[in-house]
């Protein structure tokens, strides 16, 4: 090889080759090959221009001296990163057209392909690394030089469609590069990518390429549409529950009882809006006598009265307010492991059919917290009686009255109206309409939508694997001694896997509240344990196929939530009240209320405000897909007949080149042509898929400790071991769906650190947060964009991996490992994690979630330190430990001036001088 002693000729030389091969290009005005900036009209446009920054590229890979290694017409040449990209963009794009898609992907790609060698620290992307280098360039986009997480999966259109790896490969070859992206056939790209789309998917290449609709709703946005679809299927449940059984009883039995043969399903559904059919004026009733009426009347009134009391204590028995009345009335500490106990016993006491009796189940629980030093005085039937006491109280019924079951379903009426303006072409007031009964399917549909959507949040299943019923569920003895007095039943569900299996049924666990859930809604439903649980059929054929049920539901409280979620709710409130131009007492009332909720001046509110608007700019891009078939929509556009807000909502979404061709076909789009436009419509927007779901639980598996995942999963994870999660997790694409869970729950813990840095209370401690804080001090961080170059560079440079612990997440740094206390030889041994190493290094991030673990799991260590009959030496290491689970406690205490803190630091400080005390008598 060739080395110029003149090196700049050869760069002028090749400059000059490229720069004549870049005259090709459709530009708005001439330019060099060496300019930064280069811009592009696309061909067939009307004049539109796009700019790419070449630069930036110089700042996301440095290739040792900060030059790459050519071969150019034989010789080597040494070049920067940016002048290499701009020599792959012409060699790749050179034959193609050079319409926007082609120039954005290409550049895209290319540019990606340098910051994930960046991030993985990797010199060459072999065959084993494709898959997680699609990954890589699928969830990320290039953002002012640098890769920014994506909420969405990008359209295989706008992304992928332009691009030839082999074709990259072979110019990087060409170029002297091919150390950057190992040669493969086309077979081995095609089977990396449909790995990976089917981990981030679930879904093939081919569907992928088809436009097949795809979402990757993460943790921070899917928490809480969790806990509003918890909120909705709590709240309804009970109403829904009466609804289905009166109307299945108007159908079934109602004319054998009033003794009429006109359908009674529209009149009924009018009765259960809360209107009163006496006093309508109607030709059918014309010919009814005011018996009849009242007949009708009084049926549908008692049925759902007798429906809805029926299921009262049962579904009162499993919410978290009857668990922190028994609690304060029967004098049990109101911790998570109490909040098990009782959800099982309730289990015992109201659905039964389980290996233990409820009296077996609290006398083994009392004797529990008596080994632990707490002296229960209550017997089982004093506690029994405390239960269904708290039950009775906290349930709802309604008395045998008509006028009062009438006021009560006009208020559920005007409440859900409010909510959602159900209808509104269909007039109330329309007798023979079907609003009535079309409210109460929908009502109960979306119970059912918030039922399904939580167990979709607690299994992280495939969308194919719902069809259970509820006789697949077993409940065996746990026979674990660590937890199995809070935790009596291991819970599983005998059903088939699409994968591995499609007859013989696997056993895989499941949490108690899945099967809580899915017995209510078997009640809901068919209240047959032989049929799904989850869902009603429509037919009799393939029942046990969730698919088509499951896509339908997961999304039909999405509107409803991003309007009327409580969090967003109230934070307009606040805001409204914030501007009132007038500060009455009732406003000032409502802002110290709304105040003591949400600072708004904190990052964590700032965050949650920006998912709100976010997610309401969504919403309206989702209704223009949701409510009609694109088709339709299409031409609508075309023939210059779709409303204003649609139309804008398809000029900001869909590319030029799109929008030139849907304008350019005569007749309907095909519909090959609408998956692929829908898909590039819904890019970038966030909306539920069942798919999404397997992300947000494997977020929720990485982060349940910290208390930041929403108030259901923290409820119904954080007891939860490692063992539980792992079995899942052989899985090799469940596995690969974690790997990209794991990178996205660092980046954004890190992310909201550093927010919260500048917040007066944060709940955050340890080593790794006054890391975070040091380097914003040596870099001298400013401005948000600031903030958010250095979270990107934390988080992909610095952070190799995570784990989490009850008592702290665990931050691997790359140079820290020999340094890390687990540490053996040089390796970290996280396996061997405890709070005694944990607790003290310098990997270690506490957020206010792991308070709890640390009162848990450092109590032997206090129990030792109070212990006056231990000699000294026995003490001391445990002394160590207490002095550590101190020292972080009082660091959250300092931090979020909170203090709820301050009765475990004072205990942890007795606690030491009764060592110290010890020591000072021997």
């Amino acid at each position: 090889m060739l080395v110029l002693e003149n090196e700049s000729d050869q760069f002028a030389l090749f400059t000059s080759y490229y720069g004549e091969r870049l005259k090709n290009f459709p530009k708005p005005e001439p330019f060099a090959f060496t300019n930064p900036i280069w811009s592009f009209v696309s061909e067939g446009s009307k004049g539109y221009v796009r700019t790419y920054d070449f630069i930036s590229l110089n700042e996301i890979f440095v290739k040792s001296n900060g030059h790459w290694d050519l071969v150019f017409q034989g010789y080597r040449l040494s070049v920067s990163t940016e002048v290499l990209a701009k020599a792959l963009f012409i060699d790749m794009l050179e034959s193609k057209g050079k319409t926007f898609g082609a120039l954005n992907e290409t550049f895209q790609i290319i540019a990606l392909t340098f910051c994930y060698l960046s991030e993985s620290g990797l010199k060459i992307i072999r065959n084993d690394n494709l898959a997680d280098y699609f990954s890589y360039i699928l969830t990320h986009d290039l953002d002012e030089g640098f890769a920014k997480k994506r909420q969405t999966i990008p359209s295989w259109s706008s992304r992928l469609s332009h691009i030839s790896f082999t074709k990259l490969s072979a110019n990087l070859r060409n170029l002297g590069c091919g150390d950057v992206l190992e040669s493969c056939q086309l077979a081995v790209y095609q089977k990396s990518l449909n790995d990976t789309t089917l981990a981030l998917l679930d879904m093939t290449l081919s569907d992928y390429i088809k436009g097949k609709s795809f979402n990757y709703l993460g943790l921070d946005i899917g928490k809480h549409y969790i806990d509003h679809c918890s909120n909705v299927f709590e709240s309804r449940f009970q109403v829904a529950y009466a609804f289905r059984k009166t109307k299945k009883g108007i159908e079934t039995d109602g004319h054998e009882i009033l003794g009429l043969k006109t359908d009674l399903t529209t009149y009924a559904g009018k009765v259960l809006m809360g209107r009163s059919i006496m006093s309508d004026v109607d030709m059918a009733f014309d010919k009814w006598s005011e018996e009849n009426k009242t007949l009708i009347e009084d049926f549908v009134c008692g049925t759902f009265r007798k429906n809805f009391n029926a299921i009262s204590f049962q579904l009162q028995a499993f919410k978290q307010e009857t668990f922190e009345s028994i609690c304060e009335l029967a004098k049990l500490p109101a911790r998570f492991d109490t909040f098990e106990f009782l959800r099982a016993f309730m289990v015992s006491e109201y659905i039964g059919a389980t290996s233990k009796s409820s009296r077996a189940l609290f006398l083994e629980y009392v004797a529990c917290l008596q080994r632990c030093d707490f002296n229960y005085q209550l017997d089982f039937d004093s506690f029994e009686a405390i239960c269904h006491q708290a039950v009775r109280k906290l349930s709802r019924s309604l008395r045998n009255s008509k006028r009062e079951i009438l006021r009560f379903l006009r208020e559920e009426y005007a409440n859900h109206t409010k909510a959602r303006s159900y209808s509104e072409s269909v007039s109330p007031d329309e007798l023979t309409s079907n609003v009535g009964i079309d409210y109460v399917k929908y009502y109960c549909n979306c119970v059912e939508a918030g039922g399904i959507t939580l167990t979709l949040g607690l299994t992280g299943w495939r969308k194919s694997e719902f069809g259970f019923p509820l006789n697949a569920f077993k409940l065996e003895a746990n026979h674990d001694v660590v937890d199995n007095y809070f935790t009596p039943w291991r819970v599983y569900v005998n059903w088939t896997s699409r994968k591995g299996s499609k007859t013989t049924p696997l056993k895989r666990e499941v949490t108690l509240q899945t099967f809580i859930i899915a017995n209510l809604l078997n009640k809901l439903n068919s209240d047959d344990p032989s049929k799904p649980a989850l869902y009603l059929p429509k037919t009799t054929r393939n029942v046990s196929r969730s698919e088509a049920y499951l896509d339908g539901r997961v999304t039909l409280l999405w509107a409803d939530f991003c309007q009327n979620y409580e969090a967003f709710t109230q934070l307009d409130a606040l805001e409204q009240l914030k501007n009132a131009s007038t500060q009455t007492e009732v406003v000032k009332s409502g802002l110290k209320r709304l105040e003591a909720l949400y600072d708004l001046d904190s990052s964590e509110t700032k965050q949650l405000l920006k998912i709100r608007d976010d997610v309401r700019d969504s919403a309206a891009v989702w209704r223009l897909v949701d409510n009609q078939p694109l088709a339709k929509i299409l031409q609508k556009y075309r023939d210059g007949e779709l409303e204003d807000n649609f139309r804008r909502v398809l000029e900001q979404t869909l590319s030029e080149d799109s929008l030139e061709f849907v304008k350019g076909c005569s007749g309907e789009v095909h519909r090959s042509k609408t998956k692929r436009l829908r898909s590039e419509i819904l890019a970038g927007i966030s909306y539920p898929t069942p798919h999404a779901f397997r992300h947000i639980w494997a977020e929720a598996v990485l982060r349940r400790y910290r208390g930041d995942v929403g108030k259901f999963i923290r409820a119904n994870f954080k007891h939860l071991d490692e063992r539980f999660f792992m079995a899942y997790l052989r899985d090799k694409e469940t596995n690969a769906v974690y790997q990209v869970a794991k990178r996205t729950v660092i980046n954004s813990i890190v992310r909201q650190e550093l927010r919260a840095l500048s917040d007066r209370n944060r709940d955050f401690a340890g080593q790794f947060e006054r890391y975070l804080s040091k380097a914003v001090s040596l870099t001298k961080v400013v401005s948000p964009d600031d903030y958010e170059k250095l979270a990107h560079r934390i988080a992909s440079d610095k952070v190799a991996d995570l784990k989490a612990n009850p008592w702290s997440t665990c931050f691997l740094r790359f140079g820290t490992e020999k340094f890390a206390k687990c540490s053996q030889n040089g390796t970290p041994q996280r396996h061997n994690a405890s709070p005694e190493l944990c607790l003290g290094c310098i990997n270690a991030d506490i957020a206010s979630g792991n308070f709890n673990g640390i009162v848990v799991y450092t109590k032997y260590d206090i129990d030792v330190c109070r212990n006056p009959n231990l000699p000294f030496f026995i003490k001391e290491p445990h002394i160590q430990t207490v002095k550590l689970a101190l020292k972080r406690v009082e660091d959250l205490r300092r931090n979020s001036n909170n203090k709820k803190y301050d009765e475990f630091i004072d205990y942890l400080i007795e606690s030491l001088e009764m060592a110290a005390k010890e020591c000072e008598v021997l």
